[in-house]
């Protein structure tokens, strides 16, 4: 499942700059049953995002049932501070509104069989090495490819287990 949404936001970002602005924010709680009203949601905030009165050229996605991404192309027009303020007021509504915490620094999402679990970060010790984690930082949409699953070892976690 996880593979299959992944395949398809690649596809729809494929005309996206490299350099484009990635934002992820993960969730503990399931969207379900409201993942479909939040995905509208987030396309509607997508399609409405200015920087400094200019359109943004954005898309958003939610993944598995856990993640929200946000991409700006940034080759297209900067998004500003105040922009990017605007985005984390929409993500802060949206969780109160359906109950969800997308600011857990201590949430880890853990890739098991194509499926995501939820974990602390204190409980990563429990996990294999090899066990495919994800990451929630990225400078630009490149990076977001490249890395956004890793192995356990090879992530930022790796010094907790």
């Amino acid at each position: 499942m996880f593979s299959q949404e992944l395949t398809a936001i690649q596809d729809r970002l494929a005309n996206f700059s490299p350099r484009s602005k990635v934002w992820i924010y993960y969730s503990g709680k399931p969207f379900a049953p409201n993942e479909h009203v939040i995905q509208e949601q987030i396309t509607v905030f997508t399609q409405d995002w200015t920087s400094h009165g200019s359109k943004v050229t954005a898309d958003g996605f939610v993944l598995s049932n856990h993640i929200i991404m946000l991409v700006a192309d940034t080759s297209l027009g900067e998004v500003s501070g105040c922009s990017t303020d605007s985005s984390v007021r929409f993500m802060t509504n949206l969780g109160k509104e359906y109950e969800l915490d997308f600011f857990d620094r201590n949430l880890v999402l853990v890739l098991i069989n194509d499926s995501i679990q939820v974990t602390n970060i204190h409980n990563l010790k429990n996990y294999p090495a090899d066990a495919l984690v994800f990451n929630p930082f990225f400078s630009d949409l490149q990076e977001w490819r490249s890395h956004f699953t890793q192995s356990l070892t090879a992530s930022k976690y790796k010094r907790l287990v």
